[in-house]
């Protein structure tokens, strides 16, 4: 793998960094472009100001906390991310949802429909922060981490199409897609890891509680009766067990 990296003085530009810069714009476009119709650009320009600012710092922080054996309490290590680089793709997830949950609640705007606005976003982070993962260190999670995102889109624009058809979704809510993305994304990371052999460290298995949270909200959101299918389930389990029996 030739070396990406460009040397400015002191400054290191690498393939990742780069990466990054090109899905900060992309993604900016794309969050502007499915909520303008609906709401002030104004509101749109500081959301996604914020929400980038907050994603970079709890990644950076999170990193931080799952690799405190490295960085002990320096302050300098802290900032340095060109001596000691890395980030979170966990903490730049809720880092960003939390943020933009607060901003919408501000301006009294849909959060719903402000998450279903980050699902194309997360897929571009995905994709091309792990093509900038792979050209920088030549790493073939980051090539499978790309693949994950840009077969994504394949399957966003299929659930953007149908999925207030599923019968199991009643309510055909907002916020389906942007948890459906979420759930595809960091399950198939997840499974990725373990075909790969990289080992299960403390934050994969926050990727599995995020797994979790996805299901647990998309089936908040289908306004499912609880009970109702917990008395279906046990119904079809006692009459698995019967047909056995006999």
């Amino acid at each position: 793998m030739p070396n990406l990296t460009l040397n400015l003085g002191q400054v290191k530009i690498t393939p990742f960094f780069w990466s990054l810069a090109i899905s900060v714009v992309l993604a900016s476009f794309f969050f502007w472009r499915k909520l303008r119709e609906d709401y002030a650009d104004e509101e749109i320009f500081k959301t996604t100001l914020i929400l980038f600012f907050s994603s970079f710092f709890f990644s950076r922080l999170i990193f931080i906390f799952f690799h405190l054996e490295k960085f002990d309490f320096s302050l300098g290590r802290w900032l340095s991310i060109s001596t000691f680089p890395g980030f979170s793709v966990l903490g730049a997830f809720w880092g960003g949802v939390l943020t933009l949950a607060w901003m919408f609640s501000k301006y009294k705007i849909n959060i719903w429909e402000g998450l279903d606005s980050l699902s194309q976003p997360l897929l571009i982070f995905v994709s091309l922060g792990g093509l900038g993962s792979f050209l920088e260190k030549g790493s073939l999670r980051g090539l499978a981490f790309s693949g994950v995102g840009i077969l994504g889109f394949v399957v966003l624009e299929f659930l953007r199409k149908r999925y207030r058809t599923f019968s199991w979704y009643k309510s055909g809510k907002t916020g389906f897609l942007f948890w459906s993305t979420s759930l595809y994304v960091f399950a198939l990371c997840s499974i990725l890891d373990f075909v790969l052999g990289v080992a299960l460290y403390l934050e994969e298995l926050f990727w599995c509680l995020t797994i979790l949270v996805s299901v647990g909200i998309i089936y908040y959101r289908s306004e499912r009766d609880f009970k109702e299918d917990f008395r279906k389930l046990i119904k079809r389990r006692k009459k698995g067990e019967s047909c056995l029996s006999v």
